[in-house]
């Protein structure tokens, strides 16, 4: 970037100085980056790098960023405790953490809870399991709607202003089993919401296979979904599809749903 595109972009930045701080701790959820270099944070942040510096450091002494050894910067502790406090996430992960363990005990797979965020999924809640699964999740973590059991459910229950906006983005082709194309999409979709399950295998990770299911409200709307994570090599036990729902819908039940 030329100096005077620098000089142009600070004249037309017409964001609030909150609003230039909130775009450094946006720049982590791009793609999930767990740490960034200052000209990293900058350029995602569309900031000068003086004016990043300034309000990185004034971050970190908030809390919400650390500094690491390598001089970059990492999200702080504090915004992970204050996210714990909201409201119906923490609603939700209390009724579910108790229903995962026990699906984790069942079937010894990995397990996990996650909900709608924008256009991707978010998992607030996972247990590994003892089989090692390739795979690119972690809490927190945003993952695409249109390739993953969970962000199929969500997808699924989530209405035709999320499935367009879906569309529009473009969905991205991970693997050859990716589903893209709009109409094989939507055909999809429709066949999740009546089996109110969907199976998953090498779509967004190789080598990994999900089950998901929807966790409902008192009003009947999905909410969230758990998932069920094995390796995709191997024979599914026909128990888990059986497993997942049931959990899912124990979840459902202490959220007030019923049939």
């Amino acid at each position: 970037m030329t100096a005077v595109a620098g000089v142009a972009r600070r004249r037309h930045d017409a964001r609030s100085v909150p609003a230039r701080a909130f775009a450094l701790l946006d720049a982590f959820g791009e793609d999930g980056a767990v740490h960034l270099t200052l000209t990293e944070l900058a350029e995602r942040a569309r900031l000068p790098l003086a004016t990043a510096h300034r309000l990185s450091e004034e971050c970190v002494r908030w809390g919400g960023l650390e500094r690491r050894r390598d001089g970059g910067y990492q999200l702080g502790l504090k915004l992970w405790k204050l996210g714990l406090r909201y409201p119906d996430a923490r609603e939700l992960r209390q009724l579910a953490v108790p229903v995962l363990q026990d699906l984790y005990e069942l079937t010894h797979e990995s397990v996990q809870l996650a909900v709608l965020d924008g256009l991707r999924a978010i998992y607030l809640q996972r247990i590994a399991g003892r089989r090692p699964v390739p795979e690119r999740t972690h809490l927190g973590r945003r993952v695409p709607l249109h390739c993953t059991g969970a962000g199929l459910v969500l997808l699924a229950h989530g209405g035709p202003t999320l499935l367009d906006a879906v569309l529009g983005e473009g969905p991205e082709r991970y693997l050859a089993a990716t589903t893209t194309a709009p109409e094989d999409l939507r055909t999809r979709l429709a066949a999740i919401r009546a089996a109110g399950l969907v199976q998953t295998r090498d779509e967004y990770v190789a080598g990994a296979a999900s089950t998901a299911a929807p966790v409902r409200d008192a009003d009947g709307d999905v909410v969230a979904a758990v998932s069920l994570l094995a390796p995709s090599g191997e024979q599914l036990d026909p128990r888990y599809p059986i497993a997942v729902r049931l959990a899912a819908d124990t979840i459902s039940r202490g959220l007030g749903w019923r049939r």
